[in-house]
């Protein structure tokens, strides 16, 4: 829909595996962003906005649970990776992942990421997408938040431009610079600052 490409092969979802999930996981932000909140967050009968107190309680919870839910996408990833090696407790035991103080979030039997939807060896995207959503996030609010300047850069640095140029450049193009970890440990509050 955003793409200025000729040919559909490079636009949309044709891009790298591990920058795939990047486009949808940074516009997740915005759902909580205030001056987004306001157009949406309404009492379904009076229209009154959302109260201040509810909306400062949500953003404080945000964190919540963020170390377990990357233990849990990082566990899931490192099976996915070693499915073909071993069975599923020696790749956990390989990397130290078969703590039982954090059970596996998937099981083989079910986890169907591994076998089927064009994901099977590419699990760890969505933890690469959230490190570059957390820096692209840091670079929006660094450069005046959410304006329609801001998302016209994002569109044509990375979403116009589909697969036709490395996701790599593509992102260094829109942020200016390498996707930086410490916004992902900062944003989900895992620096212990």
């Amino acid at each position: 829909m955003l793409s200025n490409l000729q040919y559909s092969t490079l636009s949309g979802t044709s891009t790298a595996r591990d920058f795939l999930e990047f486009p949808s996981q940074i516009n997740d932000h915005w759902a909580m962003y205030d001056a987004v909140l306001k157009n949406y967050a309404l009492h379904y009968e009076t229209k009154e906005p959302i109260p201040q107190a509810l909306v400062d309680r949500m953003k404080a919870a945000e964190t919540y649970g963020a170390g377990l839910h990357t233990i849990e996408v990082d566990k899931a990833a490192y099976l996915d990776l070693h499915w073909h090696r071993a069975t599923e407790e020696a790749a956990m035991r390989a990397f130290g992942v078969g703590m039982t103080e954090v059970p596996p979030r998937y099981h083989s039997g079910y986890f169907l990421h591994i076998v089927a939807g064009g994901y099977a060896s590419n699990y760890y995207v969505y933890e690469w997408a959230r490190v570059l959503d957390c820096d692209g996030l840091e670079w929006f609010l660094e450069s005046g938040g959410l304006t329609r300047e801001n998302g016209d850069h994002l569109r044509a640095r990375v979403l116009s431009v589909g697969n036709s140029v490395d996701a790599n450049v593509a992102y260094e193009k829109f942020a200016g610079r390498k996707a930086n970890m410490k916004a992902f440990l900062r944003i989900n509050g895992l620096l212990g600052e």
